[in-house]
């Protein structure tokens, strides 16, 4: 949605607000418990939209936070290297 209109700060501030309510709500639980899929779809979003803005370095630091909260760990490694190459981060749309 603010992708499409290139308002990159308002839709960093609505993800961000995001994983804020998803902490608040799930660090307590155990881990087993917690809701992932939404976490690392929120994160994901960071990871994309720091790219997009030209943000390498945050770019990097969520998909670390994403390495752990996902299944695939491997695969996101991968991205970590394309990106420090100086890819854009753009993950696979499924």
């Amino acid at each position: 949605m603010f992708y499409e209109k290139n308002d990159l700060e308002r839709a960093r501030n609505l993800w961000e607000l995001a994983m804020s309510h998803w902490r608040g709500q799930e660090n307590s639980k155990p881990p087993e418990q917690q809701d992932r899929f939404m976490a690392v779809q929120i994160i994901t979003q960071l990871a994309r939209l720091e790219s997009r803005a030209g943000r390498p370095a945050r770019c990097l630091e969520w998909l670390g936070v994403l390495k752990k909260a996902t299944k695939n760990p491997d695969e996101i490694q991968k991205r970590i290297g394309e990106v420090k190459a100086g890819q854009p981060f753009a993950p696979e749309e499924k």
